[in-house]
């Protein structure tokens, strides 16, 4: 009998993995400011669109990755913020745990365990967290 699911849509962060929000607070900290302040910049205002911003052009693939410091400058100056140059480099070093027991719920679920491996559409440094090496 053929799966009759189609696509699989995960949240990574905060659900699969922790949140990218310990890294935010950590970069905020260099620069003495919140991390609601400092993730307002390095991914864009909760409160309105910002379809045009560095963090949701890469996430689409429209812009690389190695680009968005630059690209995130103006945002940064409107907030009156002088980045040091390696606040990505910070947020998307790999530093993350796999919460394992999600992993394995999503695994074990019948409705989804043909249509796809888990762990193979992990990040491969979170395979490693997630296997304890």
């Amino acid at each position: 009998m053929q799966s009759s699911v189609r696509a699989v849509v995960f949240d990574f962060g905060g659900v699969l993995i922790t949140p990218i929000t310990t890294l935010i607070a950590e970069v905020a900290a260099w620069h003495d400011v919140s991390m609601v302040a400092m993730l307002d910049v390095l991914m864009g205002p909760r409160e309105t669109s910002t379809t045009d911003h560095p963090w949701h052009r890469a996430e689409r693939g429209e812009l690389a990755i190695a680009e968005m410091q630059r690209e995130v400058v103006p945002f940064a100056e409107a907030a009156g913020l002088n980045l040091r140059g390696d606040e990505y480099q910070r947020l998307l070093c790999g530093e993350f745990r796999v919460h394992a027991e999600i992993v394995e719920r999503i695994r074990h679920d019948r409705r989804v365990e043909r249509a796809l491996d888990v762990r193979e559409q992990i990040h491969p440094l979170g395979r490693r967290a997630a296997d304890g090496r």
